[in-house]
C-alpha cells in the first residue's frame, strides 16, 4: 500500500515537495492514523504497546533559499512535539544533508553542509540518534544517491528517539537500484525493542491486621512486645528529667499581657486520645510508619502513642515517618501510558 502527500508544481512546472510511505500488508493492518503535515512531511502512527510512530520527510535541497529551509525545519519540529513521548519515533527520509565525522561517528563525507547543521541541531534539540551515524560500516554501504554526474552522496537517513537507541540492531543502504528505480538507494534500519524491565519492590512482610479485631490473644501478645520494645527508652527519658533546671526569679510574679482564652494548649489527655482513637475506622490504609487503625483500637499502647504525640506537641520532636506521604497514583480511565490518566492519594500516618 502506497501513501503519499502530493507535490506541488512551480511556476515552471518543476515538482515541489510530496513525500510518501510504503507500507506492507502487516504494516498496513497495524496503521492507526495518517496525516499530511504538509507538502513534505507526512506522519502515520501503528498500533502498539508501546506505539509506533514514523515521520516520513523531504527536505529541501542544500542551495534553496535559507528561510525555505528553516521554514522546513520549523514544520518538522511542531510535527516531532506532536507525539508522545512514550511512542518510538523514527523520522525518515531525504534530507538532501551531508554530515561530517564532527557530527557523527561513521559517515561518507568529511565535512557537514549547511543543511547537514540544521539536521544535526533538530536532532541534538529533539533528543533523536542518527541510525547509519551508529555503525561501522565500509563505504560502499554509506551513500545513498549518486548525481546525474556519476559521484555518490549520503543525503538519505534514519533517526530514532535516544531512548530506544538500543533497540536499533542495524542501518546501511542496500546496493542496489533496480527494485525502486532511483537514483537514490535504499537505506534500512533494523530496530527490534528493547525494553527496560521494570523494577520490582522488595514486598515488605505481610500482616492480617484483621486478627486483632477477634484475636484477644494475639491483641495482649502484640501489646507485651510493644511496651517492651519501648520501655528502654522511656525510663532514658525519665532520668534525664529528674533534676529540673534552675530558673532565675522564679517567685517574681510575671504580669499577662494577652487576654486569657478558653483553650486547651496543654498536652492532650487520655479522654482526648479516646475520642480520637474510636473515630477511627477500620480496613483504612496507613502510611509510612505501617501502624494501622486496627493496632490503636484493640491494643493496649495508650500510654505508649500518647507520649510520642505529646512529645511532639511539646518539644517539637517527632519520628520522620510523621513527615512522609507515600504517594499511590490509582488509575481513572483512557490510555494507562499517560501519567495524566491517574490520580494520585496520599498516605500519611494515622497517628500523625
Amino acid at each position: 500500500m502506497l501513501i503519499t502527500s502530493s507535490a506541488n508544481r512551480s511556476s515552471v512546472g518543476a515538482a515541489i515537495g510530496g513525500v510518501g510511505l510504503l507500507l506492507s500488508t502487516s504494516a498496513y493492518d497495524s496503521l492507526a492514523s495518517m496525516r499530511s503535515h504538509s507538502d513534505r512531511i507526512l506522519i502515520a502512527n501503528f498500533q502498539g504497546n508501546p506505539a509506533t510512530t514514523v515521520i516520513t520527510t523531504y527536505c529541501p535541497t542544500n542551495v534553496v533559499n535559507e528561510d525555505i529551509i528553516e521554514g522546513h525545519y520549523d514544520n518538522l519540529r511542531r510535527a516531532i512535539d506532536s507525539i508522545p513521548a512514550h511512542n518510538v519515533l523514527l523520522v525518515v527520509g531525504d534530507f538532501n544533508a551531508r554530515i561530517g565525522p564532527e557530527d557523527a561517528k561513521y559517515t561518507y563525507h568529511e565535512t557537514t553542509n549547511r543543511n547537514g547543521k540544521y539536521l544535526v541541531d533538530m536532532a541534538v534539540e529533539k533528543n533523536l540518534v542518527i541510525a547509519s551515524g551508529q555503525f561501522c560500516k565500509e563505504k560502499g554501504k554509506l551513500w545513498t544517491y549518486i548525481s546525474p554526474g556519476g559521484s555518490n552522496c549520503q543525503l538519505d537517513y534514519i533517526l530514532i528517539r535516544k531512548k530506544w537507541r538500543n533497540s536499533l540492531n542495524n542501518a546501511k543502504a542496500y546496493s542496489t537500484f533496480a527494485s525502486v528505480g532511483s537514483n537514490h538507494r535504499i537505506v534500512s534500519a533494523r530496530v527490534r525493542l528493547s525494553l527496560c524491565k521494570s523494577k520490582t519492590l522488595a514486598k515488605g512482610k505481610q500482616h492480617d491486621w484483621k486478627l486483632l479485631s477477634t484475636d484477644k490473644d494475639l491483641q495482649k501478645l502484640y501489646s507485651i512486645e510493644v511496651r517492651n520494645r519501648f520501655q528502654p527508652q522511656e525510663k532514658e527519658e525519665e532520668s534525664a528529667t529528674e533534676s529540673p533546671p534552675d530558673i532565675d526569679d522564679e517567685d517574681e510574679e510575671i504580669l499577662p499581657i494577652l487576654e486569657s482564652l478558653n483553650i486547651k494548649t496543654g498536652p492532650f489527655d487520655l479522654k482526648e486520645y479516646s475520642k480520637a482513637i474510636k473515630s477511627l475506622v477500620e480496613g483504612k490504609s496507613f502510611g509510612e510508619d505501617g501502624i494501622p487503625p486496627e493496632v490503636l483500637k484493640r491494643c493496649d499502647l495508650d500510654e505508649i502513642i500518647l507520649s510520642f504525640c505529646n512529645n511532639a506537641l511539646i518539644n517539637e520532636e517527632k519520628p520522620h515517618q510523621w513527615s512522609i506521604l507515600n504517594i499511590v497514583p490509582i488509575p481513572k480511565s483512557g490510555d494507562l501510558n499517560q501519567g495524566g490518566n491517574y490520580r494520585g492519594i496520599s498516605l500519611s500516618s494515622i497517628v500523625a
